[in-house]
């Protein structure tokens, strides 16, 4: 087993209980999957073993802890970290600076620091340090495939990759020196994320042919994948779902904008649980709307909203569980980028109405 120096700096004390500098002998990592990320994690001094010589591999991280790992990686986020390190201001928390820092890049993060983060979130926020700002975390465990920057938990698909299991010590190193390996060793600096969310269109194209399969073309190609990218609620067949999706499209495509006003036209639903949500946002003053139909019989046809220029509206058909109101399918139409989503993939753009 290798020997590894455990060192007091603040980037090795994130995922490990702080403890004088001496030599350790780990005794938890033979036969791990992750034992070399976990080596190359203990020879670049990011992260060191307790005090038990146990590393601890399958252990949750915190958002708190990934996004110091994170920012203490990239040589330009690192030096910010250092300047504010220096000025000694208090901290109500460990990380304060750390989340100073992240503002200042734009990265994406909830703010329940010391809750485990999961795995869709740090595919939002790698991608967010690659410069690529996705509103969809699936969206960004699609670019974490594309590019070889995760191969998932149990296989190289959205599903596979498991975007809802919390991160553990040894999947963090993974990540980091996944991205380590894909820029060649030599890291560069933190890019920026953009404020302004990027067209999935394009990073769901390259997933369809990473995958092996050709991108759907036209209308019914479109809609079929949109069908499959998501995972239909229980209770609800394949069939069933592929129908609704359809359906979903087809009332888009009746929406009505005229003299400041937009109708859209509203599913009817077919089980006893259901109900649709219909949500606009008017992108100019940021007004938001919600309308929840049908609180009665019959169930309306459309709904009416009075919106200026550019705006978002989606329309959802929900099942009420008992957890909440659970997605079923949901169409988007974006009146700036002239597209119609559907399940968060847009099958049609350049639509003008």
């Amino acid at each position: 087993m290798k020997k590894i120096i455990v060192s007091t700096t603040l980037a090795c004390m994130l995922l490990a209980t702080p403890i004088s500098a001496q030599t350790v002998q780990l005794t938890d990592i033979d036969g791990h999957w992750g034992k070399a990320a976990i080596e190359w994690g203990l020879q670049k001094e990011m992260v060191k073993g307790y005090d038990n010589g146990t590393f601890q591999p399958n252990k949750t991280v915190t958002e708190a802890e990934f996004l110091a790992m994170v920012l203490q990686f990239f040589p330009n986020s690192k030096e910010q970290i250092q300047i504010l390190n220096q000025e000694g201001r208090s901290k109500s928390h460990w990380s304060d600076d750390f989340y100073e820092v992240a503002k200042q890049f734009n990265l994406p993060f909830n703010s329940q620091r010391d809750r485990a983060i999961n795995r869709g979130q740090v595919a939002r926020l790698i991608s967010a340090t690659m410069g690529k700002n996705f509103a969809d975390s699936d969206d960004a465990v699609r670019y974490l495939l594309v590019n070889q920057l995760s191969k998932g938990k149990k296989s190289p698909t959205v599903e596979g990759y498991e975007p809802s299991s919390n991160l553990t010590r040894a999947e963090a190193l993974q990540f980091l020196r996944n991205i380590y390996i894909a820029k060649g060793g030599n890291l560069g600096e933190m890019k920026d994320n953009p404020s302004s969310e990027i067209d999935s269109y394009e990073v769901r194209k390259q997933y369809q042919e990473f995958l092996g399969s050709d991108f759907p073309k036209g209308i019914d190609g479109k809609l079929k994948s949109a069908s499959k990218a998501v995972v239909p609620p229980k209770g609800y067949s394949q069939e069933e779902f592929e129908k609704l999706t359809t359906e979903a499209y087809q009332l888009m495509k009746q929406t009505v904008v005229s003299n400041g006003k937009v109708k859209v036209f509203l599913p009817k639903p077919t089980k006893e649980n259901e109900l649709v949500i219909v949500s606009s946002y008017d992108r100019t003053n940021g007004d938001e709307k919600q309308y929840f139909a049908p609180w009665k019989k019959p169930v309306p046809t459309t709904a009416e909203y009075t919106i200026d220029n550019a705006f978002m509206i989606s329309v959802c058909l929900t099942k009420d569980a008992e957890s909440g109101y659970v997605p079923v399918v949901v169409a988007t139409y974006n009146s700036a980028k002239k597209t119609i989503q559907v399940n968060g993939m847009i099958v049609e753009q350049n639509v003008t109405f």
